[in-house]
């Protein structure tokens, strides 16, 4: 019988990039990355509050724009942190035995060539969103436009390729 994973371990999991189970020393290092990431936010979202108050009455356009501009570069700053420290100290590979490598490869090409396809769709969707709002157009017709569709396929193309070259060089060989 397969132990289920409650939903705190699979978001845990996911956010992290970690696979396989999620073992005591995984688990600790991944509490000492997210309490520093925390520590990070928890100065960072009342100064960053504080200050867009400071700035609102002056100049209101101009602060949230500086609100939203230094929030996603916190994020990025802290997404990029993590992704640096789950990579050094390996929780994100993937350990497959010797005899099961082609088959876990070929997984994670599928994979790749879903994740690609559903990227490809949202992205069409969003442009063509963006654009109408932006040019008080039709939905269809941006919906329906070879240059809206050409683009959200390059777009596709180009991250699924990216995902993939980073998934296989997460997958390691383990001896048997």
């Amino acid at each position: 019988m397969k132990n289920k994973e409650s939903l705190t371990v699979k978001m845990i999991k996911r956010m992290y990039g970690v696979s396989g189970v999620l073992d005591e020393y995984r688990r600790g290092e991944i509490d000492k990355i997210g309490n520093k990431a925390f520590m990070i936010l928890y100065i960072y979202m009342p100064l960053s509050a504080f200050l867009a108050l400071l700035f609102i009455e002056k100049a209101p356009r101009e602060a949230l724009f500086g609100l939203i501009g230094s929030n996603l570069m916190i994020y990025f700053l802290i997404t990029g942190y993590i992704g640096i420290k789950t990579s050094k100290l390996k929780l994100m590979d993937i350990e497959v035995e010797k005899s099961n490598i082609k088959k876990i490869r070929y997984q994670t090409i599928v994979k790749c060539l879903g994740v690609a396809i559903y990227f490809s769709v949202v992205i069409h969707f969003l442009n063509s969103l963006i654009s109408m709002m932006m040019d008080d157009g039709s939905f269809l017709t941006y919906l329906m436009s070879w240059r809206h569709i050409n683009r959200s396929l390059t777009s596709g193309v180009i991250f699924g390729v990216l995902i993939l070259a980073i998934s296989l060089l997460r997958i390691k060989k383990v001896e048997d």
